[in-house]
């Protein structure tokens, strides 16, 4: 993966916008839901997404 410096290419587009992963291969972390052969990526790639719940300490995924 190549890296791009945010700040060499002049863009309007939002930073945010720059940074979203284009795929599942460019999410950092989760690997236990969407990490190779794990249930939230086989869902995602066969497009048999239901409704989904998930829950946890809100504190962790601010100190993550």
């Amino acid at each position: 993966m190549n890296q791009v410096s945010l700040f060499d290419v002049p863009s309007s587009e939002p930073l945010a916008s720059r940074m979203r992963p284009v795929s599942l291969d460019e999410f950092v972390g989760q690997d236990h839901l969407i990490g190779e052969g794990k249930i939230l990526r086989k869902m995602i790639e066969s497009d048999n997404v239901s409704s989904c719940v998930f829950w946890g300490l809100q504190v962790l995924e601010k100190l993550l």
